[in-house]
């Protein structure tokens, strides 16, 4: 029995890695760092962003947090105030619904049926929207579907965002874990600098 209840790898932590540890502590690199991380890691994050999902950041554009959940929290922070809607995928993460409500914003749950391959439906969605919707949350690969979005789908989520003013949180945490099938960001379509894009280094990584 293999259990995928709890998203931790099954592995400990490759031996250049553990190393690489040891030797900063033994070099006392263990004081305060700037928040948004250090900029060597920051220039590597936005290098693999260039080279594995398609699409330009700068490493001030980069920010490495303690999680991913904290990272859709500060990206939620950014954008989302008390009273505003969000509109996230069901099924979906329990979690996007919990930190939309520590906000005291509200999680408008859009649809993704069965019967349209659990693919959203821009058209659909669109019912959803209000004059206090500010952001909707997408996540592919999903959590708990497994579903990857293809090109058109993506596009066609962006170009929603464009159409009704919305930031779109884009939940990639399991980018590497599509078996075979290519996955797709949402910041290759991003025009207008509305889509903020959430990465981890917890799941295998290409």
């Amino acid at each position: 029995m293999i259990g995928l209840h709890v998203g931790e790898p099954s592995f400990s932590p490759p031996g250049h890695v553990v190393e690489a540890a040891r030797a900063a502590y033994a070099a006392g690199d263990t004081h305060y760092v700037p928040n948004a991380g250090i900029v060597p890691l920051r220039a590597a994050a936005a290098e693999k962003i260039a080279t594995i999902n398609g699409f330009e950041v700068a490493e001030q554009q980069v920010v490495i947090s303690a999680g991913g959940a904290q990272a859709l929290h500060v990206a939620l922070s950014l954008a989302v105030s008390a009273g505003d809607e969000v509109l996230i995928p069901d099924p979906g993460w329990p979690n996007y619904a919990m930190a939309v409500g520590l906000l005291q914003a509200t999680p408008v749950r859009y649809p993704l049926r069965a019967e349209n391959g659990f693919l959203p439906d821009p058209t659909e969605i669109a019912a959803l929207v209000t004059d206090r919707t500010k952001m909707i949350i997408v996540n592919t690969p999903s959590n708990p579907l497994g579903t990857v979005w293809g090109a058109d789908v993506v596009e066609s989520i962006v170009r929603f965002a464009d159409r009704h003013d919305l930031w779109l949180l884009s939940d990639e945490c399991y980018d590497a874990l599509t078996f075979g099938v290519e996955h797709v960001s949402s910041g290759r379509f991003d025009t207008e600098q509305r889509v903020l894009s959430v990465f981890s280094f917890s799941r295998p990584s290409r």
